[in-house]
């Protein structure tokens, strides 16, 4: 895996594959949605304004405003709010999800 002029990391189609797989494991459906956004992220919200918070950033991840996350969507999203190292981040946060499974 090479660095870009911008120093962003390349990702391989390999990673990617990986990626969706696990995505596959967590939302068989092939969209994730507002609940299981929540799972995922470890977000119980206690209050309107916290509930109101997630939703947003919900609704601005999903661009195409079907109330559900794709794959596209999601790996998108991930790029912009993680911009760390594509393995270790976003990877690690699907399998840690599939670890414990969406019941809790």
């Amino acid at each position: 895996m090479g660095q870009s002029e911008s120093g962003e990391q390349e990702v391989d189609m390999s990673q990617i594959q990986e990626l969706y797989a696990t995505f596959m494991q967590v939302c068989p459906s092939g969209t994730l949605h507002l609940h299981e956004f929540r799972k995922i992220f470890g977000i119980q919200s206690t209050s309107e304004e916290e509930s109101l918070y997630i939703e947003t950033i919900f609704r601005s991840f999903d661009t195409n405003r079907d109330n559900a996350i794709d794959f596209m969507e999601y790996v998108a999203a991930l790029h912009l709010v993680l911009r760390g190292n594509w393995r270790t981040d976003y990877g690690g946060l699907l399998k840690s999800t599939t670890e414990t499974g969406m019941d809790g």
